[in-house]
């Protein structure tokens, strides 16, 4: 990774680094792979998934009633 010494990337795979963001986010952008958050494991550039649209109530036709 870079100009990361073997010893610490080593560290990062068996858990044993305490995690430093500038590190992981230059891993991040190495391997193209998200490290950290809840998209752990997606492809960096992949498309967020759109939340899905509540149903809407029909609209209420009709005009004046008197």
């Amino acid at each position: 990774m870079g100009n990361e010494k073997p010893q610490v990337v080593g560290e990062y795979e068996t858990g044993k680094a305490i995690p430093n963001g500038q590190l992981l986010q230059k891993m991040q952008k190495a391997l193209g792979v998200k490290l950290t958050g809840k998209d752990l494991g997606q492809p960096l550039n992949a498309p967020k998934p759109k939340p899905k649209a509540a149903a809407k109530a029909p609209a209420k036709r009709g005009g004046y009633s008197g």
